[in-house]
């Protein structure tokens, strides 16, 4: 089951790699944080595997270091970045 959710991700990946042709693809949130990296070879062999060739042998998968708290990074990054250029946030 899982590895079946492992390739369905590969796919959707590879899909995207295929549209975009993307230098990087950042597995964040639940997945990269809870079975990512055991199952990061997988996703990247159906990558290589369903991607355009120049695309797949061009990006690179990996899992991020931010784990789940991604998103809340990026929140404060979009309400604090702001103040660090004087521009601050209006109510």
């Amino acid at each position: 089951m899982i590895e079946a959710s492992a390739d369905l991700l590969g796919r959707a990946v590879a899909d995207l790699v295929s549209l975009l042709n993307p230098d990087l693809v950042v597995l964040g949130g639940g997945v990269g944080a809870g079975l990512g990296s055991r199952l990061l070879p997988r996703i990247r062999a159906t990558v290589r595997d369903r991607a355009q060739p120049i695309s797949a042998k061009r990006v690179r998968v990996v899992v991020s270091a931010l784990g789940t708290d991604a998103g809340l990074f990026g929140a404060a990054r979009a309400v604090f970045g702001d103040f660090s250029l004087g521009k601050g946030v209006e109510a």
